[in-house]
């Protein structure tokens, strides 16, 4: 089943340990542009939980199971996503391909979003061996928290836009030297208007 929305809230990301390991769930409210709204909440399990909070506004499409279950003579329906896309992201980027290329060069290397502050936000692209395309993205608030790190696979699409393989597919693309990812723009390390 497909459903579509904007994310109108994030909740807390809910870790814990069960009979088959580490399990992860974050719940998604999401509201539908019909003529007479409804809200939804979804759940994410796994690398589909979102961390920010800054994409509470966009549009999602979600591919979903419905599940019910009894407990106490009440019966709870639970909605679970299998997949998770933020569809503006897709039209975002499509602002910023006049100077697409399939070049994976492009990518490589350190970017840092520099309006941040107190707050390292990174993103770090280097080839494998096979000649992909490899993502790590760094975050931190540096004055109280060690760097979270995640690895991603990626790849480009037929238009050259980078695509970051995770819970939810994210596009990204590199314009006057600015990668543009994410609802951000990073800058290359090392780069003269660092």
């Amino acid at each position: 089943m497909e459903l579509a929305g904007k994310i109108i809230d994030i909740l807390p990301s809910q870790e814990g340990e069960g009979k088959n390991g580490t399990w992860k769930k974050q719940l998604v409210i999401i509201e539908n542009g019909d003529k007479f709204p409804r809200k939804v909440c979804i759940t994410l399990w796994g690398d589909l939980a979102i961390q920010e909070k800054s994409c509470i506004g966009k549009e999602v499409e979600a591919s979903i199971n419905l599940e019910s279950q009894e407990n106490n003579g009440r019966w709870y329906t639970d909605v679970k996503a299998w997949k998770f896309k933020i569809l503006c992201l897709l039209l975002l980027f499509g602002l910023f391909s006049c100077s697409q290329t399939k070049n994976k060069e492009l990518f490589l290397g350190e970017w840092y979003n520099k309006d941040t502050h107190k707050f390292m936000d990174k993103w770090v692209f280097t080839k494998t061996d096979e000649g992909q395309l490899h993502a790590q993205h760094l975050v931190q608030d540096v004055e109280k928290y060690p760097a979270i790190k995640r690895e991603y696979a990626t790849s480009l699409d037929e238009s050259g836009n980078i695509v970051i393989h995770g819970g939810m597919d994210i596009k990204g693309n590199v314009s006057d030297d600015k990668l543009y990812l994410l609802g951000r723009i990073y800058h290359k390390y090392g780069a003269s208007d660092k």
